[in-house]
């Protein structure tokens, strides 16, 4: 599967971004990925567990966070 980064300092810029913002986020996350029929995709959990499951997309090449 072809990467959609240009290059690894590409990449690299855009992890310490979504770091930054993961990290001001109010709640505990853990990071997973899952297998879809398209690739793998990275997805943030979080939120008690004893309440129901709510998914939240983002825009294409936006971050998680």
């Amino acid at each position: 599967m072809k990467s959609a980064f240009k290059g690894e300092q590409a990449k690299a810029v855009l992890s310490r971004w979504h770091d930054h913002f993961r990290g001001r986020l109010r709640m505990p996350t853990e990071s997973r990925t899952v297998q879809t029929r398209v690739g793998d995709t990275h997805v943030l959990v979080g939120g008690p567990e004893a309440t129901p499951n709510v998914v939240v997309l983002h825009g294409a090449l936006a971050s998680s966070a």
